[in-house]
C-alpha cells in the first residue's frame, strides 16, 4: 500500500482455514528524538518521562514516532482508568 513515507507491505497471517489472525507491517526505525517527533520535553529523548496530566495524575511515557507521533504507556505498568474501554460503556 502507498502511504506518506513509501510503499509499504503488509504481511498478511492466516490460520488453518484461511482466516486472517494478523497483519504486520515493517514501519522501519522508530523516532526517539523529541523536536523530530514532536514531542515537548527538557531532555532530548522522552523514555520512561513522568507525564504530568493537569489533575494531579501523572504516567510514565516513552515518545514515539511512527509517522504518528503519540506518548506510549506500557500497558503493564499504566494506570488501570486510561485502559479503553471495551464493553462500549
Amino acid at each position: 500500500m502507498q502511504t506518506d513515507a513509501g510503499t509499504v507491505v503488509p504481511e498478511v497471517m492466516v490460520d488453518q482455514s484461511g482466516r486472517v489472525t494478523a497483519i504486520a507491517v515493517d514501519m522501519g526505525p522508530p523516532v526517539l528524538t523529541c523536536r523530530d517527533i514532536p514531542f515537548v520535553s527538557d531532555n532530548d529523548t522522552a523514555i520512561e518521562e513522568s507525564m504530568d496530566l493537569g489533575d494531579g495524575r501523572a504516567v510514565t511515557v516513552t515518545a514515539v514516532g511512527m509517522g504518528n507521533p503519540m506518548p506510549w504507556c506500557l500497558w503493564k505498568i499504566c494506570p488501570k482508568w486510561m485502559w479503553p474501554l471495551r464493553d462500549g460503556t
